[in-house]
């Protein structure tokens, strides 16, 4: 359960809504301290994921072991967004990481181009934390 909830999110936003929460928890303190005290923990919560999140990313580039991933799917999404059409690739790829584990996730591609340059079972690279290989980056 804890798991899922320090669960490692490099998203610079969480800096933010910690200090937001931060402000908002001591502002609370004078009317409740328990209330306070609920709204502080959850802006240590944001806080502690992003550092665990910016972590595991400098040490993917860092340390990360580099491997193939072969291309399962690509296909064509859409969606409106404030009355927009907008339109994508999704490509689906699998790898293998040191103990045989399979590993599956999804790109998002926004060029045509690019998308086009990838078909099913074309190989890339991907780059996975030798402690969290679900913890990963698509190098190309």
């Amino acid at each position: 359960m804890f798991g899922a909830i320090f669960k490692p999110r490099p998203y610079p936003a969480f800096v933010l809504l910690a200090i937001i929460c931060t402000f908002i928890g001591v502002k609370l303190m004078r009317i409740s301290h328990i209330a306070g005290s609920i709204v502080i923990a959850i802006g240590v919560v944001l806080l502690i994921s992003f550092i665990r999140g910016l972590m595991i990313d400098l040490s993917i580039n860092r340390a990360g072991i580099l491997t193939t991933a072969r291309v399962t799917s690509i296909e064509r999404k859409s969606a409106m967004h404030k009355g927009k059409k907008e339109e994508w690739w999704d490509l689906h790829y699998t790898f293998a990481d040191q103990s045989g584990a399979q590993h599956e996730n999804t790109i998002e591609i926004w060029d045509d181009e690019e998308a086009a340059r990838w078909k099913v079972g074309d190989s890339g690279k991907v780059r996975y934390h030798p402690d969290f290989p679900e913890e990963h980056r698509w190098l190309e």
